[in-house]
């Protein structure tokens, strides 16, 4: 006896939701066995406009990174953020532990340099998620810092960065550099003295 088409489609479909239903499951566990790190960033000593600039770099990082959500708290936070009128610097990360201060220096924003503020914060973030400066000059790159153009608006991560953190973030060693922090000191142009 011939299947009407329509049985035939019933049939199908009834034969693939335990399958479905199967790998459902499956991912369901996997996700569960997946921890997610809470990370949050103390902005309460921050003028308004630099706490904006933090919650954008913890929008952009949440957007990118699955190991570790982000927030930004009115204190007691994992990592202290503060600001002051020199250069902005951070503590690096290490072996999964995130770095616990980042000072927002307003000497890269609205001093002598006119760097895109989320950029700095997002760049500062980094650090505390244990990324070290590459100064390649190349905007893609949130750790390019400084050597990237004032112009760069670039407030994401690049798959190398992203990939990385979720190294930090699973215990993985990332190098062999030990502990660090931190500090740009200074913009050098090309053509100008260091």
């Amino acid at each position: 006896m011939a299947l009407h088409k329509t049985a035939r489609l019933v049939l199908g479909v009834a034969l693939c939701l335990p399958l479905a239903a199967g790998a459902s499951l499956i991912n369901a566990t996997i996700a569960s066995a997946v921890q997610v790190r809470e990370v949050s960033y103390d902005i309460s000593q921050l003028a308004p406009e630099y706490k904006g600039f933090m919650k954008e770099a913890i929008k952009s990082w949440n957007e990118s990174i699955k190991s570790a959500h982000l927030s930004a708290v009115e204190g007691g936070g994992d990592v202290s953020v503060t600001e002051d009128d020199g250069w902005p610097h951070s503590e690096v990360g290490q072996n999964g532990v995130v770095g616990r201060s980042i000072v927002m220096g307003h000497d890269a924003i609205s001093g002598q340099n006119h760097f895109y503020g989320p950029r700095v914060a997002d760049h500062e973030m980094g650090h505390t998620l244990g990324l070290p400066d590459i100064r390649d000059g190349k905007c893609e790159r949130l750790m390019s810092g400084h050597s990237s153009p004032e112009s760069c608006k670039n407030t994401h991560p690049s798959q190398d960065e992203i990939d990385s953190v979720e190294q930090f973030f699973s215990g993985q060693t990332l190098s062999a550099a030990g502990p660090a922090t931190v500090t740009e000191i200074k913009v050098v142009r090309l053509g100008q003295a260091a």
